[in-house]
């Protein structure tokens, strides 16, 4: 061989050896690279894995805390509950009510031959009403409910005269004159009963029995019933 012939071989023999080796620096490169991407997508993929499992924990964590609060609200007595049962409480509590049934015209020790002593238990909320009071005493001394008329002090509790309307005495309560707070501070204290009194009489017929007992008419109510229903019923002066 000429020496340009084996020159030339060793030429070749070199870029190949050359381009054997720039081939596998390529193929290490290209594995490294692979290697890496694959890593770098595992850890992504990781990453992903957590991130979105971290969001499931979280969203569980909420909803558990929601249920856990619901749970715990709907436990918890409402606070309209609460005044509800306070309510209940005080309307099925009761208290002693004092009540003193007088034949008397004055409320004094010397007259106490002449008065009953008697307790009927009310409703602490006040809302028993005069003809309960009366009912319940009915009950306990066996006198006329219809017949009484309720007093606390000097205000009157419900009707006061026979021809009164009887619906008064359904409708007046205790609340309204104020009688649980003063017995459940003074237990002694009493409620006093009467007689209703009597129809108020005709103004006309006031001055006609004025008159005739002026005149010393013997018979006052016949003076009277005569002058009933005539134009002299009406005439005050002759």
């Amino acid at each position: 061989m000429t020496r340009k012939t084996v020159g030339a071989a060793r030429e070749n023999a070199r870029g190949v050896g050359r381009g054997d080796a720039r081939r596998r620096d390529d193929g290490g490169r290209g594995a490294r690279w692979r290697e890496s991407s694959t890593r770098a997508t595992s850890i992504s993929c990781s990453l992903a894995s957590s991130f979105v499992w971290t969001r499931i924990a979280r969203t569980e964590t909420r909803e558990e805390a929601t249920a856990e609060a619901m749970a715990e609200e709907a436990r918890a007595p409402s606070t309209g509950d609460a005044k509800d049962k306070e309510s209940d409480a005080r309307s099925t509590r009761t208290v002693t009510l004092k009540l003193k049934i007088t034949h008397a015209t004055a409320n004094v020790p010397s007259m106490s031959h002449l008065m009953e002593h008697h307790e009927v238990e009310v409703n602490a909320d006040g809302s028993d009403t005069a003809a309960d009071v009366k009912r319940k005493l009915s009950v306990k001394a066996g006198v006329p409910a219809h017949a009484l008329c309720l007093k606390w002090f000097d205000r009157i509790i419900g009707r006061c005269n026979e021809d009164d309307d009887i619906e008064l005495d359904e409708k007046a309560t205790l609340k309204q004159f104020n009688v649980i707070p003063w017995i459940e501070k003074f237990p002694h204290w009493y409620a006093t009963l009467s007689f209703l009194e009597p129809p108020e009489p005709d103004t006309y017929e006031s001055i006609h029995t004025a008159v005739a007992i002026h005149k010393n008419i013997p018979d006052v109510k016949g003076y009277v019933d005569g002058l009933r229903g005539t134009p002299d019923w009406f005439e005050l002066q002759k």
